[in-house]
């Protein structure tokens, strides 16, 4: 059903495991283990996962309500 089905798992399914950079599924990177950003990028990785997580097809159906103007 749609509610079962999240943005995450349509990308997935498409696209392959979500990763920001090669490094998070531990690719080659240029730069290496002088990377300062290494450590972060699953963190922030993790991060947008988790919100590709939490918006499923049934609510996508649904175009948003507009913003109230004041």
């Amino acid at each position: 059903p749609p509610a079962a089905i999240t943005v995450a798992d349509i990308v997935e399914a498409i696209e392959g495991p979500i990763a920001l950079t090669a490094c998070i599924d531990h690719g080659p990177c240029d730069h290496g283990a002088g990377c300062a950003m290494r450590p972060h990028w699953p963190i922030i990785n993790d991060a947008v996962r988790g919100a590709l997580a939490g918006i499923t097809l049934a609510q996508l159906r649904n175009p948003p309500a507009a913003p109230a103007v004041s």
